[in-house]
């Protein structure tokens, strides 16, 4: 008996490799497909940085067909929240939302059920409508700055 024991073993073994990959195989293609999210501007581009009152659009996909959606400020308050439940396409598309680019930071979108989520990311960037121009004449001033010394220390 105890010469069987390995062999019995072995068997075993095969045979529920063979019924594991069984099961894999028939498990519909949705199944394996990874879990994402994406964000996009007004304009449909897909961005990760956003200016502050900016609208976005979510979309999110995950395997299962109920999961949720959440959306959350750099302070840590949830700032949206939708239960997802789509058993055809498992995906969800948020449309356009206002008030989700209202403070600069580091904002997360999750989407996922119980221990089993997916967390993406986006900045919030504070706009300078005068950034271009003061970089601009601050590089001008260095120059002319620079050129004045080279102008008298030549002399």
């Amino acid at each position: 008996m105890k010469r069987l024991l390995p062999f019995l073993l072995l068997a075993t073994l095969i045979a529920e490799y063979t019924l594991i990959l069984s099961t894999a195989q028939a498990l519909p293609d949705h199944f394996w497909k990874h879990p994402y999210i994406h964000i996009y501007d007004e304009n449909g581009n897909e961005r990760s940085e956003f200016a502050v009152g900016e609208r976005i659009r979510i979309v999110t996909y995950f395997p299962s067909p109920l999961y949720w959606v959440k959306v959350i400020d750099p302070d840590g308050q949830v700032k949206y929240r939708k239960l997802v439940w789509s058993p055809k396409t498992k995906e969800f598309d948020s449309g356009l939302l206002d008030n989700i680019t209202d403070t600069i930071g580091p904002w997360e979108v999750e989407a996922g059920i119980l221990f089993w989520y997916k967390v993406g990311t986006y900045h919030v960037i504070p706009v300078a409508p005068l950034g271009i121009l003061g970089t601009l004449a601050a590089c001008f001033t260095g120059l002319g700055i620079k050129s004045f010394k080279t102008r008298h220390h030549a002399r």
